[in-house]
């Protein structure tokens, strides 16, 4: 038995190595029109590989759970984001896999990053910056950590605030 058992060794370690070695080239991955959109814009995310017949991935922010998938008709997918938001924001990969009956699936892209920034459609107009003032690096004297102004100490004999 001991003759058998080597041979079933050797032809499993053959057979994992194979399937290590079956990988596909990454795709490329670009943003359309820009990597850079504005709230509410539309941006397309677009995967390219050399093969037809291919499933594709989305990733964002190196989630290994695929936010999308889409077969294209020839080896470009896109995947549109309309209306974008600030939650869009992030760094996007792709992956792909031939259909077969192996599933191996390619090395993932680079990454892109898309940046959600400046006002979208119906943005308020923002705010003036208020007056410099004193801050008490946001430490109050009761203890508290806050994002505001602290108030200012109060002398109550001069009227005044006490510096």
């Amino acid at each position: 038995q001991a003759p058998h058992l080597d041979c079933a060794g050797v032809c499993l370690t053959a057979c994992l190595l194979l399937t290590a070695e079956l990988s596909f080239p990454k795709p490329s991955i670009s943003l359309s029109p820009s990597r850079r959109v504005t709230p509410g814009g539309a941006v397309t995310i677009r995967c390219r590989d050399r093969h037809q017949n291919a499933t594709f991935l989305l990733y964002k922010d190196g989630n290994p759970n695929a936010l999308q998938d889409a077969e294209p008709a020839g080896n470009v997918v896109e995947f549109p984001i309309s209306n974008v938001s600030w939650g869009d924001a992030g760094s996007y990969s792709c992956g792909y896999s031939i259909k077969s009956d192996l599933p191996v699936w390619s090395h993932p892209s680079d990454s892109v990053e898309l940046v959600v920034a400046g006002e979208g459609p119906g943005s308020a107009s923002p705010l003036p910056a208020p007056p410099p003032a004193r801050s008490s690096g946001g430490l109050c004297a009761d203890g508290t950590f806050s994002a505001r102004l602290c108030p200012e100490p109060w002398d109550s004999a001069e009227g005044t605030p006490s510096l």
